[in-house]
């Protein structure tokens, strides 16, 4: 052996004379040797058929066993094989896309991040010719490429077992070779389901102006689903703050969501409202039931004394009822229907005072309140008809309006510029579409802008939609 490779060192031995059994065409495993026969090895055979195998076939099985691979978490819908048209349904219901392996990602090692995803975020970003509005909804994963080479031969040797085990060469074996053989097969079955869920190794999830990435754990450990696994990644509290909850405690709610969702607590929280922001602002966390777990909330809420529930219309400031128990709240038949808001602070008092007036103590009594029958000569007996009430409007301030605001957006990445839209002009031209706006770009490129650029792309093609675009050198 040192003469015919001399860098090949005595340890390696066990592991070349285990690979003959996987590549010579006529040596056999004989108990513990290795033997010469005039019959083709059985195991060559499955070797070089692995290798035959055509691509249709290879990727028809990857998407049946992906299929299988996926998972079903609770609250969640699982798309297999996503993006099939080109794109992924923009709907509220949070969304789980497994990609498919034409998003491969490539990374050095198992430490690195992944760098190019640019494609994963315009599918996350865009839906049909617009912008997604429910991008807070959608949670994607995609392969590593080197893993999915892995799996990809995985499936190539599960395909090869099938093929010899119906075919002659399996008709000659005996019985215990044919048992090995059948051994060997389940063994590669369930190695290949572990395959594909290691090599879906990248997750991608909605977090304040955009996608951010994080790899999942590898390998995989037998049993695991794709979307399972990155469901329990997103909900560990182990990694900062968790972006899927299961529940939310009245004082996280307070603490971490409340400050983005009921930034003026001085007025009242549409709760309605508020539910629907939930697939849609990426700075919140992603609830897989998102009217049961608000509704826990509201209701642990109100034991803690930390807000009552209004039921009424805030556009009028009139309301109804107020909800300061916990079995109120069990009675309500919806919290989602845009009658009811949780109030605090003074607003709470006020609301209070309103719909339960403390009755002065030295007003007199009130003459017949219950409306008493009394007679009237030659007309019998006549009811007074105690009237409802009509409720007043609460004296609330209207919301301030200012005139005139200036934004300044310091240092916005140039990547990041399409979230203005579904953030900022969106809503103000749901306020007043006939505002206007003065914008100052102020642009520094360590590359350099070309000047024909500006001219020529730039100031020519809005001066195309009646926009007039001035620039200077800074």
């Amino acid at each position: 052996m040192g003469t015919v490779a001399p860098n090949v060192g005595p340890e390696y031995v066990t592991e070349v004379l285990g690979s003959l059994e996987q590549s010579l065409w006529y040596v056999h495993r004989d108990g513990e040797l290795l033997k010469f026969d005039t019959r083709p090895n059985i195991y060559r055979v499955i070797a070089q058929t692995a290798g035959n195998q055509s691509p249709e076939s290879v990727n028809d099985r990857l998407k049946d066993a992906l299929e299988k691979a996926a998972g079903s978490p609770d609250g969640f819908r699982v798309i297999t094989w996503a993006d099939a048209d080109g794109s992924i349904a923009d709907t509220p219901e949070p969304t789980i896309a497994i990609l498919p392996s034409r998003y491969a990602i490539e990374s050095l090692d198992e430490r690195s991040q992944p760098t190019d995803w640019e494609a994963i975020e315009r599918l996350w970003d865009r839906v049909g010719g617009g912008l997604r509005t429910y991008r807070n909804s959608l949670l994607l994963v995609a392969p590593d490429r080197q893993l999915w080479n892995s799996a990809e031969e995985a499936v190539r040797e599960v395909l090869a077992y099938d093929t010899v085990l119906g075919g002659r060469a399996a008709a000659q074996l005996g019985e215990a070779d044919r048992a090995e053989l059948t051994s060997r097969r389940r063994d590669k079955q369930d190695s290949l389901a572990t395959s594909i869920v290691t090599a879906y190794r990248w997750a991608f999830y909605p977090m304040g102006a955009g996608l951010e990435a994080t790899g999942l754990p590898i390998p995989a450990t037998k049993g695991q689903q794709v979307a399972s696994r990155l469901v329990e990644r997103l909900s560990d509290s182990n990694y900062e703050n968790p972006k899927i909850l299961s529940k939310i405690g009245a004082s996280y709610f307070h603490s971490k969501v409340a400050p983005g969702l009921w930034k003026d607590q001085s007025a009242p929280l549409d709760l309605g409202e508020a539910s629907r922001r939930f697939p849609q602002w990426t700075f919140l966390p992603i609830l897989p039931r998102r009217e049961e777990t608000l509704l826990e909330c509201v209701r642990e809420g109100v034991a803690q004394n930390r807000w009552a529930v209004a039921i009424g219309d805030n556009a009028t400031s009139t309301y109804q009822q107020l909800i300061e128990t916990p079995g109120e709240v069990d009675r309500l038949t919806t919290l989602f229907d845009g009658s009811a808001s949780l109030v605090t602070g003074d607003l709470l008092e006020l609301i209070r005072e309103h719909l339960r007036p403390v009755p002065a103590k030295d007003t007199p009594p009130e003459e017949n309140p219950l409306g008493i029958s009394h007679g009237v000569p030659g007309k019998g007996v006549i009811k007074d008809k105690p009237t409802d009430p009509v409720q007043e409007p609460l004296p609330i301030p209207a919301p301030k309006r200012l005139g005139r605001v200036r934004l300044n957006v310091q240092d916005l990445a140039v990547g990041k510029t399409n979230n203005l839209q579904p953030y900022l002009f969106r809503f103000l031209q749901e306020v007043d579409a006939a505002a206007e706006v003065n914008i100052t770009i102020d642009v520094s490129s360590s590359a350099g802008i070309p000047e024909d650029i500006l001219e020529n792309r730039i100031v020519e093609g809005l001066d195309q939609l009646g926009i007039v675009v001035r620039w200077e050198e800074g």
